[in-house]
């Protein structure tokens, strides 16, 4: 019975032998589960960054995209800007028209001054021929009359008295008339 003894504390040695390699696994199984605990809290961790960054990364996209539209929009007002110029630019090439226009009618209107002024010498000019064939045509008359006063006076009574007026009217009048000198 000693060896059944001995037997019986030897498997109960092996059996607990086995307990604690069971133990011992489990701790392993539990530490490999710890470990996968934390694996998978890296993974989680890993795929939050990746989250952040593609976060990140659609922040940057959008950034860029408003970057481009700004840009679109600056050459958009560029373009207007071009587009006022070259507007302006036009209204000062027709300004410029209006003004040569403006001096070509200047110009005709001072040649139109110029015929006026020159019609207005040639008129004056035929109004002093006019004055002067006047003239001529008076003092012919007062010549004439004249005469006629004389032959007249001759033959009338008081030739005397009338021949002294007339001599008087037309010394005074005659000097006076003189002819045109043009």
């Amino acid at each position: 019975m000693k060896t059944d003894i001995f037997y019986m504390k030897t498997d109960i040695f092996c059996m607990k032998t086995d307990i604690f390699y069971m133990k011992t696994d489990i701790l392993y199984m539990k530490t490999d589960i710890l470990y996968m605990k934390t694996d998978i809290f890296y993974m989680k961790t890993d795929i939050f960054y990746m989250k952040t960054d593609i976060l990140y990364m659609k922040t940057d996209i959008f950034y860029m995209k408003t970057d481009i539209f700004y840009m679109k929009t600056d050459i958009l007002y560029m373009k207007t800007d071009i587009l006022y110029m070259k507007t302006d630019i036009l209204y000062m090439k027709t300004d410029i028209f209006y003004m040569k226009t403006d001096i070509l009618y200047m110009k005709t209107d001072i040649l139109y001054m110029k015929t006026d002024i020159l019609y207005m010498k040639t008129d004056i000019f035929y109004m002093k021929t006019d004055i002067f064939y006047m003239k001529t045509d008076i003092c012919t008359f007062l010549v004439t009359s004249r005469s006629v006063l004389l032959i007249m006076g001759n033959v009338s009574d008081k030739s005397c008295r009338e021949n002294q007026s007339t001599h008087f009217i037309f010394d005074n009048l005659l000097p006076k008339i003189v002819p045109f000198k043009g």
